[in-house]
């Protein structure tokens, strides 16, 4: 045998620059006491499981039922993450946030599988092109008023803004923070809505804190660190108009019919509103809903009464 044939012999013998580095690494590694983690394999059984899961998921998510309870739970299971960890500091709000607990996690879970799979399409629509709602919604937070559900509404047809006895106060351009009249001006001037909707209920409790206010029987409210007296203040000029009617049998469902048409009135001190009203654009509803019954009743201005729909 040549010397050349013994050159290339040794060559393919001796192992390459990169395999000498990585032998060269791994012995280091070892030597550390450093330990080598390769994952799970492809095909093992925490794997296997995980694709499972993922395959029962997408099929219940077309289907018009929600997905097991034991599904949804191995779901949470398998694809829990940690929680993010923030620094705590004094005085930092983060500190006081908690995970959502586990009845509402199982309410939304059961929500997507079956309403949001069956409108879908319906809200991919909605994000893509925007919102063009045709209605602007004024309600109180009161959980037991759901005007979506009265009107049978699905997504994108309320502009909805809630607050205590579905209240609109008047203009007031002092450069302060208004959240009532913010949600208003969107609605009109970059929403473009053509309908507004005042609602007010039976038993609403902002009225009834007005009214005792009012009387004097809720000194506290008189004051003004008190966020709801300076609020419900806005319809003092209901409780005067009521309290001026000595023949009123339900002086708190007058009031609560007041509150409705004081919020009318004073929408109508919005140049914006204003202008659109005039301009035929923009029509005002005032609405009143019976929780017991459910019964609903409009404001009809020829009357100056509430009469049923």
């Amino acid at each position: 045998m040549s010397c050349a044939d013994l050159r290339s012999l040794s060559a393919l013998n001796r192992p390459s620059a990169r395999v000498t580095d990585a032998i060269s690494l791994f012995s280091r590694s070892v030597a550390a006491g450093n330990r080598i983690n390769h994952g799970p394999a492809r095909n093992s059984k925490f794997d296997r499981k995980k694709r499972r899961d993922t395959k029962d998921l997408k099929f219940h998510q077309h289907r018009r039922y929600s997905p097991p309870v034991q599904l949804l739970a191995r779901k949470r299971a398998v694809y829990r993450q940690p929680s993010l960890q923030f620094p705590v500091s004094e005085g930092n709000p983060m500190e006081h946030a908690r995970a959502l607990p586990d009845r509402f996690v199982e309410r939304y879970n059961g929500w997507k599988s079956s309403a949001f799979a069956e409108s879908r399409a319906r809200y991919e629509h909605l994000a893509d092109k925007g919102q063009q709602p045709p209605a602007m919604v004024i309600s109180c937070c009161d959980s037991r008023v759901q005007v979506a559900s009265i009107f049978d509404a699905g997504p994108g047809e309320f502009f909805m803004h809630r607050n205590i006895a579905s209240l609109v106060p008047p203009c007031t351009a002092d450069g302060n923070m208004h959240g009532t009249s913010a949600a208003v001006e969107y609605a009109v001037t970059a929403l473009k809505v053509e309908h507004l909707f005042v609602v007010g209920h039976s038993g609403c409790g902002g009225v009834a804190g007005c009214h005792a206010m009012c009387s004097g029987q809720a000194p506290e409210l008189e004051d003004k660190s008190s966020f709801v007296g300076r609020w419900v203040e806005i319809l003092r000029a209901g409780y005067e108009r009521v309290a001026a009617r000595k023949d009123e049998a339900d002086p708190i469902r007058a009031l609560e019919h007041e509150a409705v048409v004081i919020s009318l009135e004073n929408l109508m001190t919005y140049p914006f509103v204003k202008d659109a009203v005039g301009a035929g654009a923009l029509s005002l509803h005032g609405l009143w809903v019976n929780i017991r019954s459910g019964d609903l009743l409009q404001y009809m201005p020829e009357s100056g009464a509430f009469e049923p729909v």
